[in-house]
């Protein structure tokens, strides 16, 4: 059984004096092309094996923090809904003893319930959402009102978490509704689309948002779908999208906004459609910038 990174796996039962932990939702019920990444949370671990708990980028040694590996969340209902439950009642354990922690997708339909467990134990929640997609569709597909199309949408329905905490970075799919960007936009949710992620201004222009954001609520969460890369760095994912930023540019927003961030979710890895496990490898690396920048930073004491 791999963990992440070889980190020592543990119940859910003893992380109240951990720095940070890992798990895994190995779910895609709700999403609506390709299906896959219900493997994803076993891909990133395997693909870790390759790598060591030094960080060259950030001169980081995760051996210095005490992490733990949770495994996945125990799902298997027939029922998606009554699954989602069971992935917010898991998450809502590690949000009550404010340990920092990362997710492994899954479709981006799991990025609801953990939104749902920081706000009950949160009283003010940021949502940074790199993604392709706006996922702001009403229903998706027809009659359907929860799915990773809908997910940013329902979040902002049914959370205390409020648009004006909120921005997409990478927005750029050709699949939206026409309705998707003036909806996101009217609710208050900022957007700043794939064409201008590469900019040197650009990245400045995320600083101050998000450290903005940051001072205003209590704990941020960033949501990563792994279709914000464009496809010739990511090709196995559910919905890909040409004209996408590379793994550079996004660990570059990373390195940005890293300082800021509470816990994070990397979604949408379909392993089953990855090239010489290209996707997830990106993803892995992602997580480890991700995961040495959350604990690196000067926020690092439990909220």
């Amino acid at each position: 059984m791999y963990t992440f990174l070889g980190f020592p796996k543990v119940g859910i039962d003893e992380i109240k004096e951990l720095d940070a932990v890992i798990f895994g939702i190995p779910f895609d019920d709700l999403s609506t092309y390709r299906k896959g990444p219900k493997y994803a949370p076993k891909a990133i671990r395997k693909a870790s094996e390759c790598y060591d708990p030094y960080v060259p980028d950030l001169d980081f040694d995760f051996s210095n923090f005490n992490i733990a590996d949770l495994g996945d969340v125990k799902l298997g209902s027939k029922d998606p809904l009554e699954n989602l439950s069971k992935i917010e009642d898991f998450a809502n354990s590690i949000c009550r003893e404010r340990v920092r922690f990362a997710v492994f997708g899954g479709d981006h339909s799991i990025t609801l319930p953990i939104a749902k467990a920081l706000s009950k134990n949160f009283k003010k929640v940021g949502l940074i959402w790199i993604d392709a997609h706006l996922d702001f569709w009403e229903e998706y597909p027809e009659g359907i009102k929860i799915s990773h199309a809908t997910v940013l949408k329902r979040i902002l329905e049914t959370t205390n978490i409020s648009a004006k905490n909120v921005i997409n970075l990478g927005f750029r799919a050709y699949g939206s509704a026409p309705y998707e960007k003036r909806d996101a936009e009217k609710y208050g949710v900022k957007i700043i689309s794939t064409k201008d992620l590469p900019k040197k201004e650009t990245l400045k222009q995320i600083d101050t948002i998000v450290k903005e954001i940051s001072e205003n609520v209590e704990a941020l969460h960033v949501s990563i779908d792994m279709d914000v890369l464009d496809p010739a760095f990511a090709p196995g994912v559910t919905n890909p999208e040409p004209g996408g930023i590379s793994t550079r540019n996004l660990l570059n927003i990373l390195e940005t906004i890293g300082r800021y961030i509470f816990s994070f979710d990397v979604v949408e890895l379909a392993p089953p459609y990855d090239i010489s496990e290209i996707t997830a490898h990106a993803a892995t690396v992602i997580t480890i910038q991700a995961l040495g920048l959350m604990l690196s930073s000067n926020l690092t004491n439990k909220h």
